[in-house]
């Protein structure tokens, strides 16, 4: 048997025991599809992949190191030089190589829709739309509501298992115990995302910077609070009051900024002109001149009458 393009066959042996009481050594042989990481290559999706892992170790008994191994021959091209490096990255190596340790980062590099913005966009969106029918209506929440469910099979801060004793048991003080620990922390792993939801763009940023596998509801909190605060603070030292300048100095501002109308002249009749101006007035300015001096002595007899029979020896 030939596997069909783009399945990797993953040969599995497992031990039976026969109605005779013999053991039977049984191959079983499943397929997980190529992953590629690229849209053109892929026959499936990162989600669904994720998805088909899961199932296949859910039915065929994986043990996590099994799952990692199988995961580690369908990635091919990009998708195995980014497994790559993440274990480099990550450490992944010895007693890590589990497919539940690799299973969040391989999501949160290829499978971008499904945790966090559907989470995100879902409980962002939950009224029912006028268009929508109660069907569609129920089953959009119910998708976002086994995204958040799986994204908290990854998440670290869980309430401990109860302890037990030399039997193997555990007592029922313990297990109620457990119980409402437990409870209590899936509600505030909802609410947790609920809040994230709910907050503004530039406050959830500084949010889904930290992991979320150990991001709890307290921190989360108080992340959003000195942020806000952070940004009040910078708006109100922002502020600058104007100053009025006064209107003298944007006259002299103005008048220095025109510039002057200079009338062209040729270059060579420049410098001739303004010589020959400083030299000697022009014929009609000097008769002008003569005129005015006659006109004003005969306007003042008294001034220039020579009483005492003496001429000025400057007008004569």
């Amino acid at each position: 048997m030939v596997p069909p393009a783009g399945q990797v066959p993953i040969v599995q042996a497992q031990w039976q025991q026969n109605p005779n009481g013999n053991i039977d050594l049984k191959l079983q042989q499943t397929k997980l599809p190529e992953f590629w990481g690229q849209k053109e290559k892929d026959s499936i999706s990162a989600h669904e992949f994720v998805k088909r892992v899961d199932k296949m170790a859910s039915a065929n008994n994986w043990s996590d190191k099994v799952a990692f191994d199988n995961v580690g021959l369908a990635l091919k091209g990009e998708a195995n030089i980014w497994l790559d490096s993440q274990v480099t990255l990550k450490h992944i190596e010895g007693d890590r190589e589990r497919w539940s340790i690799i299973r969040p980062f391989f999501k949160e590099e290829f499978a971008t829709e499904s945790d966090d913005k559907l989470i995100l966009d879902g409980l962002a969106h939950m009224q029912q739309r006028s268009t929508e029918n109660v069907r569609s209506f129920f089953g959009r929440l119910n998708k976002v509501n086994r995204v958040i469910v799986d994204a908290y099979h990854s998440y670290t801060l869980t309430p401990a298992n109860p302890p037990v004793d030399a039997a193997g048991n555990i007592s029922n003080a313990d297990f109620l115990a457990y119980k409402q620990a437990l409870i209590q922390n899936v509600t505030e792993f909802y609410l947790l995302n609920q809040f994230r939801a709910a907050l503004l763009p530039e406050l959830r940023r500084v949010i889904n910077l930290q992991p979320m596998e150990t991001l709890d509801l307290d921190t989360a909190v108080r992340l959003a609070t000195i942020e806000l605060r952070s940004k009040e603070e910078t708006k109100s030292t922002s502020r600058v009051n104007p100053v009025q300048q006064p209107d003298e100095e944007d006259d002299v501002v103005e008048a220095v900024a025109q510039p002057r109308q200079k009338k062209f002249t040729p270059q060579g009749q420049r410098s001739r002109p303004q010589q020959q101006q400083r030299q000697a007035p022009r014929p009609q300015q000097q008769n002008n001149n003569f005129r005015n001096n006659q006109q004003w002595r005969s306007s003042n007899p008294g001034n220039n009458s020579n009483r005492n029979n003496k001429n000025c020896s400057f007008c004569r």
